[in-house]
């Protein structure tokens, strides 16, 4: 096993009543369990909704040569501190490892994040792109 390390940003667009914009840093930390799978805490803010999020977060890869594909899933909460927010997060895409070194790879592919807050009967959608970076 060996560290897992990522930090990303997902540019994405969705809400409850009007579609509003929203990025989201994030820093994932965990392990490489194995060739296939990761896992690891996910911290994140999103400074045009003044969210804080932490979640813990699965990846998995199908490695090729010089690219390898992914899907990832991860569950947590948004707060600001004053509401929290049940979040759930899925992306897939591509990835093009680096030519220094097999475990640093740029990421990139479309995320759906479902965002439920405690009053709302409904899951809010919030669409968009996720780029990220491997180490």
């Amino acid at each position: 096993m060996s560290m897992y390390n990522e930090v990303a940003v997902d540019a994405t667009m969705g809400g409850y009543d009007v579609a509003m914009p929203s990025a989201l840093f994030s820093y994932t930390g965990g392990v490489n369990a194995g060739k296939y799978f990761s896992t690891g805490v996910t911290l994140g803010y999103d400074p045009w909704r003044g969210q804080m999020l932490s979640a813990l977060k699965l990846k998995g890869l199908l490695p090729l040569e010089k690219v390898h594909f992914y899907a990832s899933a991860s569950g947590g909460i948004r707060t600001t501190f004053e509401e929290t927010c049940t979040s759930l997060s899925f992306s897939v895409g591509v990835g093009v490892k680096s030519r220094k070194h097999i475990k640093n790879s740029f990421n990139i592919g479309p995320v759906l994040e479902l965002v439920k807050v405690k009053d709302k009967k409904d899951w809010a959608p919030l669409v968009g792109i996720r780029l990220g970076y491997q180490f």
